[in-house]
Order: C-alpha cells, then structure tokens, then sequence
C-alpha cells in the first residue's frame, strides 16, 4: 500500500503542476486526462476483485497504464 501512495502523492504532484502551468505542446491535455484517471485507478481500484478491476480501469481513461498495472498484480 505504502508503493501505492507514494504513486497517488507523485501523481497529484503532476497534477497540481499542470494546473498551475497549464497545457502546452509538451504539457497536452490528454495526458493530464490520463494521470488523473490513473490517479483515480489506484485510489479506488487497487482492492477489488480482478473483474472489477478491470471495469475501473477501462473506464479511466488511461487503459495502458492500469492494464499493466493489474498484470503486475497478479
């Protein structure tokens, strides 16, 4: 757990920068979208069952990072 939200801390660091900065050609605001979906994954994800895991991060909008995520998991 402890992996985890030192990964949630990180992220809303990110977050916080883009928002304080905004977006910008290396700043595109897709990937913000995709942190804060795989900030939202590991918040509220991390302890269900694998099916319902796998609805989670289909939903997050960041498919490819929760993906390897739960292969990791297992």
């Amino acid at each position: 757990m402890k992996k985890i939200q030192k990964e949630v801390d990180r992220l809303n660091d990110q977050i916080k920068k883009y928002k304080e900065f905004g977006t910008n050609s290396r700043n595109r605001p897709e990937h913000l979208q995709e942190l804060v979906g795989w900030k939202n994954f590991l918040e509220n994800a991390t302890g269900l069952p694998e099916t319902e895991r796998i609805k989670k991060y289909k939903a997050s909008g960041a498919e490819f990072r929760c993906l390897y995520f739960i292969q990791g998991d297992q």
